[in-house]
């Protein structure tokens, strides 16, 4: 498998995720809940593993094989 593409995928999914997370952030700052800091760091630590991620591996690239390159010679 091309575990660097996978996990490049991964980290945009991630990041996508996590600011998706920001809607019930909202709705709980406009009715003042008290109980919004574990819900923000969550929320950070997923956008920020979803970064890491794809900046570790956005250079990885899936290969394509053609029928050319799978002669059996």
């Amino acid at each position: 498998m091309r575990w660097r593409f996978i996990l490049n995928i991964l980290g945009v999914l991630l990041f996508f995720f996590g600011l998706t997370m920001m809607f019930p952030l909202l709705v709980g700052l406009y009715y003042r809940e008290q109980s919004l800091i574990p819900f923000f760091a969550s929320m950070a630590i997923t956008l920020l593993a979803g970064l890491i991620l794809y900046y570790i591996f956005r250079k990885a690239k899936a290969d394509v094989i053609t029928q050319r390159d799978f002669r059996l010679d």
